[in-house]
């Protein structure tokens, strides 16, 4: 089994997805992630803030940031050996690396959604906000959010 890992840039928490605002690219990579070690994939994510010491233990990562500074992160490496940086793998990369399917790797799980009661506030998978009102977001959107 390969063992993928992430090198991430300093983030509040471990998985960047706190505060205010949600990064959708977060987002994707937190539900792929938790897609493949569901699915027994060998994948840990590291950011410099929680795991400072995974960055300087490795001497191929310190030398990309010695290299590339901030612009090297994301990194990605398959084996011990770097295959991307600068960006996060897409889906179909992941897939191609992990041996398991796209779709599987995207599946949302439906536990994880978001539910507010009618007249309440809550934050959407997608970072969108939305207000309830018997069942149906208030927002300005004609279709029924997926939050209530």
């Amino acid at each position: 089994m390969k063992k993928i890992r992430l090198y991430e840039r300093a983030m509040c928490c471990p998985t960047g997805l706190c505060g205010p605002v949600l990064d959708p690219e977060l987002l994707r990579i937190s539900t792929a992630i938790d897609n493949m070690v569901k699915n027994n994939v060998d994948i840990d994510r590291y950011n410099l803030s929680s795991f400072p010491d995974k960055f300087a233990k490795n001497e191929k990562i310190k030398e990309q940031l010695k290299e590339k500074g901030k612009y090297a992160l994301p990194i990605t490496t398959v084996d011990d050996e770097i295959i991307m940086t600068g960006r996060y793998l897409t889906n179909e990369e992941f897939a191609e690396i992990s041996g398991i399917s796209v779709d599987l790797i995207s599946k949302k799980d439906e536990e994880d959604a978001c539910k507010c009661e009618d007249g309440e506030t809550c934050k959407c998978e997608d970072g969108e906000t939305c207000d309830c009102e018997n069942g149906e977001s208030k927002n300005s959107s004609d279709s029924k959010s997926s939050c209530c």
